[in-house]
């Protein structure tokens, strides 16, 4: 219930931002959700995960993208940056 209300108001928020509706409007932010998990220092095999860690991978992706957004990366490359840093992540997590 907690996790209904809150994805309500996170998507009432981004409608109020965009002014549109659309079935597609959030295409591509699952990938971000998880990257900025796995950044946090969560790992996908299961454990622990902490919400300031967490806190900091969003704030690392979001840094990710307005850097792109800055020198001009069109969207397949910043899709195609994502995908990398995230590979690059779980591999270093298999790792240890």
């Amino acid at each position: 219930m907690i996790s209904g209300a809150m994805a309500a108001i996170g998507a009432i928020i981004y409608f109020s931002r965009v002014t549109t509706a659309s079935p597609v409007l959030g295409n591509g932010f699952e990938t971000n959700a998880i990257l900025a998990v796995v950044l946090g220092g969560a790992s996908l095999k299961g454990g622990k995960g902490n919400v300031l860690r967490t806190a900091l991978g969003t704030f690392m992706v979001i840094l990710m993208a307005n850097c792109m957004n800055l020198l001009g990366a069109s969207t397949y490359t910043q899709y195609l940056m994502r995908g990398a840093v995230l590979i690059m992540v779980v591999l270093l997590d298999r790792r240890k």
